[in-house]
């Protein structure tokens, strides 16, 4: 699946974020991602074994769920990066400014995890 038609299913599958209705966590500081934080958020909510991951419309991959946290650490900061599993059950996003937050369709807002 190409980064094309990744943008295509995000645009039309994607839910509109309300900011203020979801909890957000810093998953980055100054040495880069704390993909121990962004993993673990993702286990909470993904149990898919591929994820779609779009940093913007002409950067996406449909990845292995192992795969998703190294691809988000070379491209933070690049754009507002969406994350879903095929089925648009389960969401996420990582701003550039470092933080994350995830949801599924089955909750209202979500954000259980501190950090």
């Amino acid at each position: 699946m190409n980064a094309r038609r990744i943008h295509s299913l995000m645009l039309e599958h994607f839910p509109t974020i309300s900011i203020a209705e979801h909890e957000w966590i810093n998953v980055a500081d100054a040495d880069g991602l704390r993909k121990d934080k962004l993993s673990e958020l993702f286990s909470q909510y993904f149990s898919s074994h591929e994820l779609l991951v779009e940093v913007h419309r002409r950067v996406g991959k449909l990845l292995p769920q192992a795969e998703v946290v190294g691809f988000i650490a070379e491209h933070l900061g690049q754009g507002q990066i969406k994350v879903s599993n095929r089925d648009f059950t389960a969401f996420a996003v990582v701003t550039t400014t470092g933080v994350a937050t995830a949801w599924s369709k089955a909750q209202a807002s979500v954000g259980v995890l501190h950090g």
